[in-house]
This record gives structure tokens, C-alpha cells and sequence, in this order.
């Protein structure tokens, strides 16, 4: 999917990284896993309002290529 229909989809995001991000590492391993050998250049972040956190990647052309959640 690309980047212009996921914002569309689910909002514009809270931040934006060059590092996945789903909260403590120790508590989201498996989330973090779903990053090993991914191509992403960029990660957005998109928060529930309760201490959930959405992360999606994407590559250099602004397709998804992997998506986590997680929070403390």
C-alpha cells in the first residue's frame, strides 16, 4: 500500500523516525523482529490515545513494507 493511501486511511501520523519504534524493546520483541532484513527508510508513528503505539515503514517508494504496535 502506499504511503498516501495508509494517511488517508487511519490520519496523518504523530512523528516520524528512521527507527521502528513500538516501545520497549523488552516488552515488544516480536514486533521489532517483523523489522529484520525490511527495507524501510522512513517510520511513522501513530498513537490511540490509551499508550498504544502504531509504527509502519516504508521504503524509498513510499510503499508499506512492515507495521508493528506495542506501548509499556
Amino acid at each position: 500500500m502506499h504511503k498516501t493511501e495508509v494517511f488517508k486511511r487511519i490520519g496523518d501520523p504523530v512523528s516520524s523516525n528512521t527507527q521502528f519504534d513500538v516501545g520497549p524493546y523488552e516488552l515488544n520483541k516480536p514486533e521489532y523482529a517483523k523489522t529484520n532484513g525490511v527495507n524501510a527508510r522512513v517510520f511513522y508513528t501513530w498513537l490511540n490515545g490509551v499508550g498504544w503505539i502504531y509504527c509502519l515503514g516504508f521504503d524509498s517508494n513510499d510503499c508499506l513494507v512492515v507495521k508493528g504496535e506495542g506501548g509499556t
